[in-house]
């Protein structure tokens, strides 16, 4: 049973001694933030049980060293905090990470001036206090030597696998960047971050990847630069740049601008109105590749606001977004008629036109432009074409093709908005006849000897997917199959034991049947070789009688017949 609660103050920091403290006290980026050690700070807490709680389970701080340094930081290290204090050249300072935890486990966060290691969650945090610290001192015997140490960064992070970050690659891979209530100039990575500036005016900038940046109270400039980014003013007078989305917490007396770059005019810029999204795009140029978005967005004030008061220009020139906005605002093309799913037939040319009415647009000089695709964006098979100009779909689907698609066509307007529609494209079975895929060889027989031959399963083809072939065998002129030769049309065998009599050359027709009546035949020889018959007794010799002295004739005949 817990009996009681442990309180820890604070404590007092005090000045390096090695130092002296210029006029003003030692500030950095706008606040006061002294070199500090705290040699008395608690470091364990300790039970009559044996029980021993480390900084990080009571929200300790751990202090380092002038000299090299090594931190250990693992899962279920809890919140801990280092204050990491060294302004000596050589001295290497090091995360060392524990087993089991690699770069996909670890998610960096900057927060005001210290720099936050998380864990995979948010149980296990490890923060280096005042890690982006920038302090100018002087040393104590040349008053007129600047220097602007960072004492308080860790050199490097390692894993176990051997994996080592510097600080370049750490500062690479930070996620979120949480500025300070003063001035903070923030300058993410490529990563896809979210930037908060809090109070101050503050200068923040997205860099590469999809960011998102909250410029919080006072009046700050936020560049979305590389990538699809949002830039969020929130309070105060914001400079928004980029070809991004902008959202904003407007109060009264805000005078939120827009400042665009060198060569961009007011004839560049084209203002298109989503009154039900309630958003506001305006892109630079035609080619739909600049534009910004400002989301909540409502003329009238009633269900938004302007968001932005003013476009700056390069140039110096200024235009008042609402009296801009009193000029021809284009609007979306929309569906008129949706489109009719569609049935093909295979092996059949079709056409199919997408109706003129299917769209519609209600400013009268928008030229739509029509384009097609699968409907998960990705393009037309290559038995399918679409043209632009006539809006029509054509092609020959073959067997491979039956089934359904579904196909977007899209009309886009001269504003670079646009409208889909998908209708479902059905590509019918057509019955196709069987063929002849490999010829049968001619067969030899013998006479007298039994005879087998199965057709392989390979012969014929069908490419009507689950098609069932039927066969059958007469000679090639139609007629049946002499009486010594039978055909198994299961097993696709003709067998059989030719005698003398089928000596000779007899011509075969095997042929498939599909179920629908569909057929093909194949032929091929059957040839019966002679095998030779020793002679035989076809009529027994009568006895017979000769006289004494006389002459006897007795004449014999015989029958052979060679074939």
């Amino acid at each position: 049973m817990m009996c009681c609660t442990l309180t820890f103050s604070t404590g007092s920091w005090r000045f390096f001694s090695g130092l002296t403290v210029p006029s003003g006290g030692i500030t950095e980026q706008g606040s006061s933030n002294p070199y500090y050690y705290a040699p008395g700070a608690v470091e364990s807490v300790r039970f009559s049980d044996g029980t021993i709680w480390g900084p990080g389970q009571f929200g300790g701080v751990v202090t380092g060293s002038a000299d090299t340094d090594t931190y250990q930081f693992g899962m279920g290290s809890g919140q801990l905090t280092i204050v990491e204090f060294d302004h000596l050249n050589g001295a290497l300072d090091t995360v060392q990470l524990g087993a089991g935890i690699t770069a996909n486990d670890v998610v960096l966060e900057k927060n005001g001036l210290d720099l936050n290691i998380l864990l995979g969650n948010a149980d296990d945090v490890l923060t280096l206090a005042s890690y982006f610290s920038v302090v100018s001192g002087n040393y104590r015997f040349s008053s007129s030597l600047r220097v602007h140490p960072t004492p308080y960064k860790i050199d490097q992070v390692a894993f176990v696998d051997g994996t080592v970050w510097d600080t370049v690659t750490l500062e690479s891979r930070i996620n979120n960047f949480t500025g300070t209530d003063f001035y903070d100039p923030i300058l993410a990575n490529d990563l896809d971050n979210v930037i908060r500036g809090l109070g101050g005016g503050d200068w923040l900038v997205g860099r590469g990847g999809h960011d998102t940046v909250y410029g919080g109270a006072d009046d700050d400039e936020l560049y979305g630069d590389q990538g699809d980014d949002v830039l969020i003013g929130e309070m105060g007078d914001d400079l928004l740049f980029g070809i991004d989305t902008i959202e904003d917490t407007v109060i009264v007396g805000e005078g939120n601008r827009i400042q665009f770059g060198p060569g961009i005019t007011h004839d560049d810029l084209t203002f298109t109105q989503d009154e039900g999204a309630r958003t506001l795009t305006i892109q630079v140029g035609t080619s739909g590749m600049d534009q910004l978005v400002l989301t909540n967005f409502d003329l009238t004030g009633v269900n938004g606001s302007l968001v932005v008061e003013s476009l700056v220009f390069a140039d110096g020139s200024t235009a008042n977004l609402a009296s801009l906005l009193g000029g021809p605002v284009n609007h979306a093309p929309t569906i008129a008629d949706p489109l009719a799913d569609q049935t093909v037939l295979e092996d059949a040319s079709f056409s199919v036109p997408v109706p003129a009415d299917a769209f519609a647009d209600e400013d009268p000089e928008d030229t739509l432009t029509y384009s097609a695709s699968l409907a998960d964006g990705s393009g037309l098979p290559a038995w399918l074409n679409f043209d632009a100009t006539t809006r029509t779909l054509s092609g020959m689907p073959d067997d491979p093709q039956v089934g359904s698609l579904d196909v977007r066509v899209t009309v886009t307007d001269t504003g670079n908005l646009s409208a889909s529609d998908v209708f479902t494209l059905t590509v019918q079975n057509v019955n196709d006849a069987p063929t002849v895929a490999a010829p049968l060889a001619d067969q030899t027989a013998l006479e007298d000897a039994a005879f087998t031959f199965t057709a392989p399963t390979n012969t014929f083809a069908d490419q009507d997917a689950g098609e069932v072939l039927t066969y059958s065998a007469t000679r090639a002129d139609g007629t049946a199959l002499p009486a010594w030769l039978h055909f198994d049309a299961t097993t696709r065998t003709l067998s059989g034991v030719p005698l003398n009599d089928e000596v000779g050359t007899l011509e075969i027709a095997m042929r498939v049947t599909d179920q629908s009546g569909l057929a093909a035949t194949e032929t091929f020889a059957l040839t019966v070789q002679n095998v030779n018959d020793a002679p035989m007794v076809v009529n027994a010799l009568v006895d017979q009688s000769a006289a004494e002295d006389s002459p006897f004739i007795f004449t014999m005949s015989w029958l052979e017949t060679i074939a």
